[in-house]
């Protein structure tokens, strides 16, 4: 077997700082390679493969190892076409620094060829495995581990847009490092006049140049003050994008950074030229530098903007500073020429422009500098004293991205994130990454059997692909997925014009007389002065630092499934697992776009303590056959609409349709009207709220509200068939609807005294309300255990009108306190309607309830015997005692219930009792009995009797109601039958 290297590159690339592996290599040895073939041939030793191989000391490219065992204990470097192979090898063990160009390859390859995983990779504290920067090899950087167990505590380096993969039974990662390497780049890629080669993540986008007036700029409107702001405006300039296609683009950057340098070369030649930056990213740095001209006659400077922002290296822990340096030469310069891409062979840059992640004066031609002398100013650019307003010389415009991978994901059918350069793959049975520390560029993809633990670990790179199970029965996703990475990347646009301007100067000379040299005379001249211009724009708006991390594969499998991290679930999306615990929070993508059986098959309990957004529907439940077990919900729950089914179902946190929350975690809410529809056998709403743009729905077999908020801009339907309650007259309850609120059957048994319900129609609506409660009449009995509302607060916007209606032929809703808005009290017949097939009942209102009493043909009822929590007081009696009474019926200035000629406002006792005249008659059958007393007008009067006082047991003998309107006396009559045993009598009445 053989193998050879050959390598090339630019010299200029050399010039350039070594990186943290460059650092490490003998660069002479580097240099050798790049003109020289090198060729191993091995002739496999007869009798089969040696031993054990071992390393104590520094090696460089030693032939092909064949050998049972493998063990490096000092430093051990090669470079070779492919990654470097073993043969016969089983065992690896690695307790020094091992360096490959472009990496290694550890699995096992018999005589024949035939590839099989090694027995163990072991990689001990302390030690490494590296690869040689991607762009110094033929083939991409690669450390390929195949083996049964695989243990890292060591590091394990791939240089960007390389690979790192461990595929085996067990792998144990813990406490070690697995990194691909940032994008430093450093590539100096000017050929010639024609051609370039871009530095790395570096990718055209659009190119401009002319040397063609551009008359659609006017220089007096390139720099604009206002105030003590400024804008400055490229205006339309003319591009090729990457397609090949024509078109324009514009660059307006609203008060950017500016770098100014002037210079009067001479009286009559002035140089003004201005770089614009604009950034929104607080954490990119930006400066300016300037460079002379290489030609000497020219004082015009090169302009070279810088890019920095800090990133941290979660492997080494240190900082290290991602860069963009563009440069400049249009004015300094005189090549005037577009440039071929020789990666693409299909897009272009103009020559003017020189892009890298190195200062460019590290490449040259770069000579002394200069520095920036000048503030800007309204005239900077233009005067009403110039000469002329057009741009009269030319443009250059150039558009690029600066990613932080090496690639982006073709439009090929099959071809996602996972296929990107710089990536680690971990594929195990058994997979052990407790405080592993993890940096990609593009994706890190784990494929586990068993995920021992995670614990503690941090992985960082912008995209997930995850497929984890656990054969404990517990499947614990955290410290996997961070919720942001710092990845500075994004479009940069840049623009450049130069143009001439001129003025005129008056100068004072003063000096002898020519005539007389004894006199001095005082001469003015007026000189043109000729300005030249030059500006450079550089919009890096849209750069950013922060970037989502993204998931997009996650599939889980165990019984208990726990979700800690942050998972943004772009494309793949199954979980087996009966019970699923979501503690972080969970965004679908809209590839996903439902909560559906097909991604949870399975499901039995669910339980939500962090936040999920789903941008289409939440099916929990409702889709499958049987309904979730459990469904709890503490945290947020967002989606455009909510399907929930559930044997039990709790909330304490927030549910939310019409609306989700973005990658970002922001709030977004969406025009369309979404929906809640809530079936359970057994909800208990406490501490939480829904809230929808549309209907919310709750039905089952048992509801009951604490301290809960209910919000819809639709309708709200209440479908409950056993209990339907809150936790009394504290519970807090609110609901509020903008289309109406319905009970659509009445439970057996429950009523919400302890709910507001706030029924707020929108200006212009019709809109209905139903309700299903037993008609009682007028009497306390009606507020037992007949969905009783303990406050109903109506009204409405501008010309809008409340529709109530009852469920079936005949019902009532019966409120303990009735609320009429101020939009409606003033006009309230105008303003709501009450079908013949519904009375309503209120025991208080904020509005005189005589006023209400029998409105409507007597639909709308005042209870004034009822005493309920929203509408009683606390009224003191003459022997000492406190009675609940109806706050408007002790507050009315018109009914007197004592029957005492005071009416109740007025008077201090108006409920002391009934003071009781007895007389008995003889008549022609026996005797007759005569109860007289004072009765209040419209007071229900109960005349019971008993047969003794030691014990009594008081029976109703007959109801009374005094008709009159005015109190007077009033008698009871009753026939006494001769012989019959003692009675006592009472009349009593519920004040």
């Amino acid at each position: 077997m053989g193998c050879a290297l050959t390598g090339h590159w630019n010299a200029t690339t050399l010039r350039a700082p070594a990186r943290n592996l460059m650092d490490q290599i003998d660069m002479k040895k580097l240099l050798a390679l790049t003109t020289t073939l090198i060729l191993f041939a091995v002739t496999p030793v007869q009798g089969g493969p040696i031993p054990l191989y071992e390393n104590f000391g520094t090696v460089t490219n030693v032939p092909q190892i064949d050998a049972v065992a493998f063990a490096n204990y000092g430093d051990f470097t090669v470079f070779s076409v492919l990654p470097y192979d073993m043969q016969n090898t089983r065992f690896f063990t690695n307790r020094g620094v091992m360096f490959g160009l472009p990496g290694f390859r550890f699995d096992y390859v018999d005589d024949s060829g035939v590839r099989r995983p090694a027995e163990s990779v072991f990689n001990a504290n302390g030690a490494e495995i590296n690869t040689l920067p991607a762009q110094l090899s033929l083939e991409s950087a690669q450390l390929i581990l195949n083996a049964t167990n695989i243990v890292n505590r060591g590091a394990a380096n791939a240089s960007a847009g390389g690979l790192i993969r461990l595929e085996g039974g067990n792998v144990d990662v813990s406490r070690s490092g697995l990194q691909i390497e940032p994008i430093i780049g450093g590539i100096c890629g000017i050929i010639d006049e024609t051609n370039f080669f871009p530095d790395l993540g570096i990718f055209d986008q659009y190119w401009g140049l002319t040397n063609v007036a551009n008359p659609a700029l006017a220089t007096d409107q390139i720099l604009q003050f206002v105030g003590n702001t400024f804008v400055v405006d490229s205006g339309a300039h003319r591009v090729t994008n990457a397609g090949g296609f024509a078109g324009f683009q514009q660059i307006i950057l609203n008060s950017p950074t500016a770098f100014i340098y002037t210079n009067a070369v001479t009286a009559t030649n002035w140089i003004v030229q201005a770089a614009f930056v604009s950034t929104r990213d607080t954490n990119i740095f930006t400066s300016a530098s300037l460079y002379n001209s290489t030609i000497r006659t020219n004082r015009y400077k090169t302009i070279v903007v810088q890019f920095s922002a800090e990133e941290t290296n979660v492997v080494t822990g240190g900082p290290f500073f991602n860069s963009v340096y563009i440069a400049d030469r249009m004015a300094s310069e005189t090549n005037f020429q577009v440039m071929l891409n020789q990666d693409t062979l299909s897009t272009y840059r103009p020559s003017v422009y020189e892009v890298a992640r190195i200062d460019p004066s590290l490449c040259g031609p770069f000579l002394g500098t200069a520095v920036t002398n000048a503030a800007v100013v309204p005239n900077l650019l233009f005067d009403v004293g110039f000469s002329n307003i057009v741009v009269t010389n030319a443009y250059a415009a150039y558009g690029f991205f600066a990613a932080s991978t090496l690639g982006f994901i073709p439009a090929v059918p099959g071809v996602s994130v996972t296929n990107l350069p710089g990536r680690i793959e971990i594929t195990a049975d058994n997979l052990n990454m407790e405080r592993t520390r993890m940096r990609g560029e593009s994706v890190v993809n784990i494929r586990a059997k068993h995920l021992v633990t995670s614990s503690n670990s941090v992985i960082d790179v912008p995209n997930l692909a995850l497929g984890l199970a656990s054969t404990n029965g517990l499947l614990s996703v955290q410290s996997i997925a961070k919720e942001n990475v710092i990845r500075t990347s994004g479009p940069i646009r840049a623009y450049s014009a130069m143009w001439t301007n001129q003025m005129s100067q008056i100068v004072t000379n003063i000096g002898p007389d020519p005539m007389d040299p004894m006199i001095t005379v005082t001469n003015l001249a007026t000189n043109t002065v000729d300005i030249g211009f030059h500006i450079f724009l550089v919009d890096a708006s849209l750069v950013q630092t922060r970037q989502p991390v993204s998931v997009v594969r996650f599939e889980a499998d165990s019984t208990n499934v726990v979700i800690s991290d942050t998972l943004r679930i772009t494309d793949v999306l199954r979980v087996k697992t009966e019970n699923l615990t979501i503690n972080g929070k969970v965004f679908l993508g809209t590839g996903i776009n439902d909560w559906a059986e097909a991604y949870f098959p399975g499901l039995k309990n669910f339980t939500n303590s962090g936040g999920i957004s789903i941008p289409g529907a939440g099916f929990f439940g409702s889709d499958r056959p049987e309904p979730y077990t459990t469904m709890v919900n503490s945290g947020t729950n967002a989606a455009f609409g909510h399907q929930i089914r559930a044997n039990y179902f709790e909330n304490s946190g927030l549910i939310i349709a019409g609306s989700l929350f973005d990658f970002n975690g922001s709030l977004l809410a969406f025009p369309g009207p979404g929906a809640i529809n809530l079936n359970a056998r057994n909800a208990k709403l406490e501490g939480g709220e829904f809230e929808a743009g549309g209907d919310i729905t709750l039905q089952g077999t048992d509801l009951k509200f604490h301290q809960h908020t209910t919000t819809s801009g639709g309708n709200v339907f209440l479908n409950v068939t056993n209990s339907l309650a809150d936790s009394g007259p504290n519970a807090q309850n609110v609901i509020e609807t903008g289309l109406g609120v319905h009970l659509l059957i009445k439970p057996a048994i429950g009523d919400l005294f302890g709910t507001r319900i706030e029924v707020l129609a929108p200006r212009f609506a019709l809109i209905g309300s139903t309700w299903a409660a037993d008609d009682r009449g007028p009497d306390p009995v009606g507020y037992l255990n007949n969905a009783v509302i303990g406050r109903l607060v109506i009204d409405g916007n501008l010309d809008s009108f409340q529709e109530f209606s009852g469920a079936g032929a005949h019902n009532a809703l019966y409120i303990d306190f009735l609320e009429i808005g101020p939009s409606y009290a003033a006009n309230l017949e105008n303003a709501i309607s009450i079908n013949p097939n519904l009375v309503i009942y209120f025991a208080d209102s904020n509005v005189p309830v005589e006023q209400l009493d029998g409105m409507f043909g007597g639909r709308l009822r005042w209870v004034s015997t009822f005493a309920g929590p929203n509408s009683s007081v606390d009224v003191l009696l003459s022997n000492g005692q406190t009675v609940k009474v109806n706050r408007a019926l002790r507050e009315s200035q018109t009914i007197d219930s004592d029957g005492d000629g005071i009416p109740n406002f007025f008077d201090l006792s108006p409920f002391d009792g009934v003071v009781l005249s007895c007389q008995c008659v003889p008549d022609g059958s026996g005797t007759l009995l005569k109860i007289t007393w004072k009765a209040a007008p419209r007071q229900v009067y109960q005349v019971e009797y008993s047969p003794s006082l030691v014990s009594p047991g008081w029976q109703l003998l007959r109801t009374y109601t005094n008709t009159a309107p005015t109190n007077g006396p009033v008698t009871v009559e009753e026939p006494l039958v001769p012989g019959a045993p003692q009675l006592y009598y009472r009349v009593r009445y519920n004040p």
